[in-house]
């Protein structure tokens, strides 16, 4: 590779996350972006979790300081080797309607490109969430130690992050779960219970019960401060233009997992890795979020209730339940692939 002296690379060529590329000396990474497409299982604490295919988009600018720029040209500089020290980013993230997909991994894996060309457009954005912040870098390790592939060398940051975001709630309709609790269904005990618990579901003459949750006119907020620890890849001293993994440690609020209002702090861990893989995927990318609260468990007799599909709400003989937003804790763990490389594999060209 030959290098051109204060040549800045395409913003691309970092968003497409190549493997082998690399950028040099001096040249300062601008704008990063990273596109992909996968799949995800998410649930919470206790309840039925959720396969979904998903689309996530992160923007990364440098914030833009003279300093920065300067400094960036002085070999062995933190700046040199990781770029300018305060960047702003935003992180968006779309995902699907559940998916119902009973196929072995092997298959599922190699029609992966054709299972999402079959998504409906009605079933893409079910739910959109956002985060948009600050991320300083604290200190970083100026020594390059050898990295998992034994090819390429790492090295690590320390940055503080600040964001705030928001999530988009599901409409009632489609929280919608209904169960039978017709006298054939339920013993005595099981009734009382459940009549103790809901009223609604004494009243004469019923024989369902719809939960949903209730209308809402704002998203769900959620606000975290914490801590980033990157890591930046290097082949023969210059920095390779693969997006650094990514491990994130913080404390905030979220409505969406503490009852619908900020009720008490949450931790959150987010994990996000790349692997070069080669072929029209390039790299797969491997992440997880976790939403904890800090605060001792609740454990209680669960109520068994059989479900009822195919039952039409409202109904003279269906009660409907309006339940609390979820206050439990929340994981999502998912696999994708780079959005551009999925489109060129649906049409059928090789990505270089």
């Amino acid at each position: 590779m030959q290098c051109k002296k204060n040549r800045r690379p395409p913003s691309l060529l970092i968003g497409l996350i190549l493997a082998t590329g690399t950028l040099c000396p001096g040249q300062e990474p601008g704008e990063t972006l990273r596109t992909i497409a996968g799949f995800e299982q998410a649930g919470a604490s206790s309840a039925s979790g959720a396969q979904r295919f998903f689309g996530n988009f992160y923007a990364s600018i440098p914030f833009p300081t003279k300093a920065g720029t300067d400094s960036a040209q002085q070999a062995g500089s933190p700046d040199f080797h990781f770029g300018p020290r305060i960047r702003i980013f935003s992180d968006v993230r779309i995902t699907t309607v559940p998916q119902q997909i009973s196929s072995g991994i092997g298959q599922f894996a190699g029609q992966f490109a054709q299972q999402v060309a079959n998504l409906k457009v009605n079933e893409i954005a079910q739910s959109t969430e956002f985060l948009v912040g600050t991320e300083i870098r604290l200190t970083g390790t100026n020594r390059a130690l050898t990295s998992f592939d034994g090819t390429t060398s790492q090295r690590f940051t320390l940055n503080l992050v600040l964001q705030a975001g928001a999530t988009t709630p599901l409409t009632p309709k489609e929280t919608l779960e209904v169960f039978d609790i017709r006298d054939a269904t339920l013993n005595s005990s099981e009734r009382d219970r459940l009549g103790i618990s809901f009223p609604q579901t004494k009243a004469k003459g019923t024989e369902y019960v719809a939960f949903t949750t209730k209308d809402r006119d704002r998203f769900f907020r959620q606000y975290y401060g914490g801590f980033r620890f990157k890591t930046y890849y290097f082949r023969d001293g210059q920095r390779l233009s693969r997006f650094p993994s990514t491990v994130d440690v913080s404390f905030g609020g979220n409505e969406a997992v503490t009852g619908g209002r900020f009720h008490g702090g949450v931790v959150r861990t987010d994990f996000f890795q790349a692997i070069p893989v080669g072929g029209w995927a390039g790299s797969i990318f491997f992440y997880g979020t976790f939403l904890l609260k800090p605060v001792r468990t609740n454990i209680v007799d669960p109520l068994i209730l059989r479900p009822a599909p195919g039952i039409v709400v409202p109904a003279s003989n269906v009660a409907i339940v309006f339940s609390p937003q979820t206050n439990r804790d929340y994981y999502r763990i998912g696999i994708g692939v780079e959005l551009l490389s999925l489109f060129r594999q649906l049409a059928g060209t090789k990505v270089n």
